[in-house]
C-alpha cells in the first residue's frame, strides 16, 4: 500500500470514534444543552443516521442531517453526526466549513475534534489537524487513529523529530497495538527519505501487502542508485521482480539501476517488456533508454530518446540536453552540437545546474574540441579549467588525452598520474593511462591495468574500448599489399606481398612475409626482367620502453639462395625526436630501374624525426644504397609539414622537401640511370577529407601533391609535379583497407616520363 492509501485509509478509520458510547456520550451533552421538546426529536434522528452509515447508507444519513439542520442549526448531536457523515463521503472543505462555523458549540466533544482534524488534514492544513490529534491522544493515549494523525500530520510538515517523539511514546506505554507500531515506524522511516531501513522495518515486521512491499522495494531501490550503489540496489530489485513481474515501479527502477552498470542490451530488453504493461515510462527510464542506445553505439536511436525525454518531463533538463551534445558531436553534426551547448549554457548561466553538472559539462566541452581535431584549443580550454579547478580529474584525465592526441605521451602520462592521486578510482583517466603507458611501450603495466579494468568494470565502454585495443595489439595479424608502378618510357614493376605477426609476449613480437616481385625495362631494345621471390621472418624485441630491437632474416625460396639479414634499432627518448637506424645486407629499397635492370644491393638508413606537435613535424632521411656492380647511392631527404587549415571534417597540410642524391657511378658505367647528382625542391601539400569517423569506424580521403624543381648533373632545371588520390576504410577495430592511385612526372636526364603508380593495402586482426 503507497503512502496516499495508507494515510487515507488510516484517516477514513477515523470514524471508528463513532461508536455506540461515543454517540451516547454527544446526545448526553445535546440533551443537556437543548429544551426537552427536541431532545427526543434529535437524539431519534441522530441514532437514525448513525444506524444508516453503519449500513454503508451515508449519503441517505447525510440528506436526513441536512435537512434537519436546516431547521435546528444549533442542535449540537445533529451538528457532529453532520460532521462525521461529510468527512466519510470525502467532504473536507464542507466539513471544515461547517466546523469554523460552530467552533464554540463543537468544543469538548471527542467525536468532533476528530472529524475535524482529518477533515483539516485533507484540507492541507496539517499544524491545524495535529493539534486537535494531540488533544485526542493526550486525553487517551490508547487511542491508535490519534496517534496515526499526529505522526502522518507531522511527515507532511516535515518535522519528523516530532513524529519520532510520538511513535516513541506510543511505543513505551504499551497501549498501541504492536502491528500498528510496525506499520507507522515503517511509515516514518520511509517519510524520512530511508526507504532501505522501511523496507528492512516491514520485513521483519512481516508485513505482507505486495503492493506496498513492492513500493517500499522500488523506492529503497531508486535511493541506492542515488547514492551509486548499483549493485545492491538491482539485488533488491531483483528479488522484488521474482516475487512480482507486474511491479512497474520495480521494473522502471531496475531499468535505471541497470543503466548505470552499463548493462544496456538488459536495459533494452527490459524497456521492450515494461511496454507491455500499459504503465507509461517515468522520463528516468527514457533517459535511461537513451543512455543505452548510446552506449550500444545506436546514436540516431539515443537521439530520438533524448528529445522524447525533453518533450515528456522539461523537469532536469541538463541530463538530456548533454546526451544529445554528445550525440551530435559522435554524429559530428557540429551545428546541432553548438545549438545544444548553447540551452546548457543558458542552464549554467541561470543556476539550473549543480557544481558537478557544470563540470561534467565543461569536460564534455573539452572533449566536443577533441573530437573537431581542434587539439591546440583543447589544450588551452582544459589548462584554463585547471587553474580555476586544478583538483578536477574530469579535466585533468581530459587535458591528459590531448597530450597523447598530439603525440606527446610522456605529458599525458605525467597528467594522468596526478589525476590518479585526486581520484584513484576515476575510470577514464585509468583507462586513458592503460592506453598511454602501451604508447610509451611499457606493455606489461599497460596490459596489467587494462586487465585489472575489464575485470571490475566489465561493461565501461572506454574500459572495453581499452583492453579490446591492446588485446588485438598483442594477437594475430595478417595483412597484405599489392603495388604497380609504371614509367612511360621507363621501368615497370609489380609486387605483391603477404605477412602475418603476433604477439609472443606484450614485449615480444614474431614476423613473417612471402614477396614476389618483378620488374623489367627496355634499354637499347633489350629487355631486362628481373624477379624475386623472398621470404622472411623475424622478431621485434622492445628491450626497454622507447628502444625497440628487430631482426629478421630472408631467402629466396625458388632459387634457394640470396639469404639476407635486417636489423633495425629505434628509440624515442621523448615526445619529440625519434632515431632509427637499419642495415639491410639484402635490399630492395634500391632506385626502381636499377632494379629492374638486375642490380642487388645493401642499404643502411638513419631517419631523424621532430614532432613538435599535431600541426607541425619535422624529418631527415639519410640512405645510402652499396649495388651490386659497386655502384653507391647516398642520399638525403629534408623536409617538415604544417597544418595551414584544421577543420573538422578536412584539413589541409603544406611543407616543402628537398632531396639530394648522387652516385659513385656515372651512366656510362652502369647501364641504369645513375647521374653524378640529382637534387629538387618541391612543395608537398596533403588534403585530409574525413567523410566517416565513429566509433570503430572510418572512412577518408587523401589528395597528395607536389609541385616543385629538379636539377641533374649536366642538365637544366625543370619543372617537376604529381598529384595522387587515396581513400581509408576502417570498418571495426579489426579490419582496415587502403588504396592509392597517383600520376607523376620524373626527368631522366633532361627527358619526362610519366609515372602511374597503385597501391592496394589490406590487414585483418585475428
Amino acid at each position: 500500500m503507497d503512502l496516499v492509501r495508507q494515510e487515507v485509509c488510516a484517516f477514513s478509520d477515523s470514524r471508528a470514534w463513532l461508536t455506540v458510547p461515543a454517540l451516547l456520550v454527544a446526545f448526553c451533552l445535546a440533551f443537556a444543552l437543548q429544551p426537552t421538546p427536541a431532545l427526543s426529536g434529535s437524539n431519534d434522528l441522530c441514532e437514525q443516521a448513525g444506524s444508516l452509515m453503519k449500513q454503508g447508507r451515508t449519503v441517505e444519513a447525510s440528506t436526513l442531517l441536512h435537512t434537519a439542520l436546516e431547521g435546528n442549526p444549533k442542535d449540537r448531536c445533529l451538528t457532529a453526526q453532520y460532521l462525521a457523515a461529510l468527512v466519510q463521503l470525502g467532504a473536507y472543505d464542507k466539513a471544515k466549513q461547517l466546523y469554523l462555523q460552530n467552533r464554540d458549540m463543537a468544543e469538548g466533544m471527542r467525536s468532533v475534534s476528530r472529524d475535524v482534524a482529518a477533515a483539516l488534514f485533507h484540507t492541507g492544513d496539517y499544524r491545524g489537524a495535529r493539534r486537535l490529534y494531540e488533544d485526542a491522544f493526550e486525553f487517551d493515549n490508547s487511542d491508535v487513529e490519534a496517534l496515526k494523525g499526529i505522526i502522518f500530520a507531522s511527515c507532511k510538515l516535515d518535522e519528523y523529530a516530532t513524529a519520532e517523539k510520538y511513535w516513541q511514546i506510543g511505543s513505551s506505554q504499551g497501549n498501541i497495538p504492536g502491528y500498528i507500531l510496525a506499520e507507522l515506524k515503517v511509515y516514518l522511516l520511509h517519510r524520512m527519505g530511508t526507504p532501505f531501513m522501511a523496507l528492512e522495518s516491514a520485513q521483519q515486521a512481516g508485513i505482507k501487502d505486495k503492493d506496498r512491499m513492492g513500493t517500499l522495494a522500488a523506492d529503497a531501490a531508486a535511493k541506492r542508485v542515488k547514492w551509486d550503489e548499483f549493485d545492491t540496489a538491482i539485488r533488491i530489485l531483483e528479488e522484488e521482480l521474482r516475487l512480482q513481474p507486474d511491479n512497474v515501479k520495480a521494473k522502471h527502477e531496475y531499468i535505471v539501476a541497470l543503466s548505470k552498470k552499463y548493462r544496456m542490451k538488459e536495459v533494452l530488453e527490459h524497456y521492450s517488456s515494461s511496454e507491455k504493461m500499459d504503465a507509461p515510462a517515468p522520463y528516468t527510464v527514457t533517459e535511461a533508454v537513451a543512455d543505452a542506445y548510446s552506449y550500444l553505439k545506436q546514436p540516431k536511436e539515443a537521439e530520438k530518446f533524448y528529445k522524447i525525454r525533453l518533450e515528456q518531463n522539461p523537469v532536469a533538463p541538463f541530463r538530456p540536453h548533454l546526451g544529445l551534445f554528445t550525440t551530435y558531436t559522435t554524429l559530428r553534426e557540429w551545428a546541432k552540437a553548438e545549438q545544444e551547448w548553447k540551452n546548457i549554457e543558458n542552464l549554467i548561466e541561470n543556476n539550473e545546474v549543480s557544481w558537478m553538472e557544470k563540470h561534467e559539462a565543461l569536460t564534455a566541452r573539452g572533449w566536443f574540441l577533441i573530437a573537431q581535431d581542434r587539439l591546440a584549443e583543447a589544450q588551452s580550454f582544459f589548462e584554463s579549467q585547471l587553474r580555476e579547478a586544478g583538483l578536477d580529474p574530469g579535466f585533468r584525465s581530459g587535458l591528459a588525452h590531448t597530450y597523447a592526441y598530439r603525440g606527446w605521451p610522456h605529458k599525458a602520462l605525467e597528467q594522468f598520474r596526478i589525476a590518479e592521486n585526486v581520484k584513484p578510482e576515476d575510470v577514464p583517466t585509468r583507462a586513458g593511462m592503460a592506453q598511454t603507458l602501451s604508447d610509451l611501450d611499457q606493455n606489461r603495466e599497460a596490459r596489467n591495468l587494462a586487465s585489472e579494468l575489464y575485470r571490475t568494470y566489465p561493461y565501461d565502454l572506454h574500459v572495453k574500448d581499452v583492453y579490446e585495443t591492446l588485446r588485438l595489439k598483442d594477437g594475430h595479424v595478417v595483412g597484405g599489399d599489392a603495388r604497380f608502378i609504371n614509367e612511360a618510357p621507363g621501368a615497370t614493376e609489380y609486387r605483391f606481398q603477404l605477412n602475418a605477426a603476433t604477439g609472443i609476449t606484450p614485449m615480444f613480437r614474431i614476423f613473417a612475409d612471402v614477396l614476389h616481385m618483378r620488374a623489367y625495362e627496355t634499354v637499347r631494345d633489350a629487355r631486362s626482367d628481373s624477379t624475386w621471390d623472398r621470404v622472411g621472418a623475424g622478431f621485434s624485441w622492445v628491450l626497454t620502453p622507447g628502444f625497440t630491437f628487430t631482426q629478421s632474416g630472408s631467402w629466396d625460396y625458388v632459387e634457394k639462395a640470396d639469404f639476407g639479414s635486417t636489423t633495425k634499432i629505434a628509440w624515442n627518448p621523448d615526445d619529440h625526436f625519434k632515431v632509427s637506424a637499419g642495415y639491410e645486407s639484402f635490399s630492395l629499397d634500391i632506385p626502381l630501374r636499377a632494379r629492374a635492370l638486375g642490380a642487388r644491393g645493401q642499404t643502411g638508413l638513419l631517419e631523424l624525426r621532430y614532432h613538435e606537435s599535431d600541426l607541425r613535424d619535422y624529418a631527415l632521411f639519410l640512405q645510402s644504397n652499396w649495388l651490386s656492380d659497386g655502384n653507391s647511392n647516398p642520399s638525403a631527404v629534408l623536409g617538415f609539414q604544417q597544418t595551414v587549415i584544421n577543420k573538422p571534417d578536412w584539413k589541409l597540410r603544406v611543407g616543402p622537401e628537398f632531396y639530394y642524391a648522387r652516385y659513385s657511378k656515372n651512366a656510362d658505367a652502369v647501364p641504369y640511370f645513375s647521374p653524378m647528382f640529382e637534387y629538387s625542391l618541391v612543395l608537398k601539400p596533403v588534403l585530409q577529407i574525413t567523410h566517416l569517423e565513429r566509433y570503430d569506424k572510418s572512412f577518408r580521403s587523401y589528395v597528395y601533391a607536389d609541385v616543385g624543381a629538379y636539377k641533374q648533373h649536366a642538365f637544366n632545371v625543370y619543372p617537376i609535379g604529381g598529384f595522387a588520390y587515396a581513400q581509408e576504410l576502417k570498418t571495426s577495430k579489426t579490419f582496415s583497407v587502403r588504396w592509392m592511385a597517383g600520376y607523376g612526372a620524373r626527368v631522366y636526364d633532361g627527358r619526362y616520363s610519366n609515372v602511374l603508380e597503385v597501391l592496394l593495402t589490406l590487414n585483418k586482426h585475428l
